[in-house]
């Protein structure tokens, strides 16, 4: 039998505040090294939502399960476009990091503030 060594490491503990949706959830508490790398592969490591708030998260790992890479964390404002009946999404800011506590501290602020898109 072969065990997906990516679903056994613990997750990264996060505090989500009230109105958010985790979405997806693959961050784990493991920081990028050569013996880590397979759980630094895939398109999103978490991505998270708030509708009331209209606001998404999404971190990833450029480039995939490079030990020297690293996390992608971008922050968006989210309009239902009534036209074409699918989201518009508006990149408030990106974080560019290889510290995963800097990552955790970013996210938690962001799902606690308000935020306005600068197009409004």
């Amino acid at each position: 039998m072969k065990i997906d060594h990516k679903l056994d490491a613990i997750l990264q503990p996060l505090r989500i505040t009230p109105g958010w949706c985790v979405d997806f959830n693959r961050f784990t508490i493991l920081d990028p090294a050569i013996e880590t790398a397979g759980y630094f592969y895939g398109t999103e490591l978490f991505s998270a939502s708030n509708r009331s708030s209209s606001k998404e998260i999404k971190l990833c790992f450029e480039p995939e399960g490079d030990p020297n890479g690293q996390y992608v964390l971008s922050f968006y404002k989210v309009k239902w476009n009534s036209h074409t009946k699918s989201p518009d999404f508006t990149l408030i800011r990106s974080i560019l990091s290889t510290s995963r506590t800097e990552i955790v501290e970013a996210i938690e602020i962001f799902m606690s503030i308000e935020v306005t898109c600068p197009h409004e």
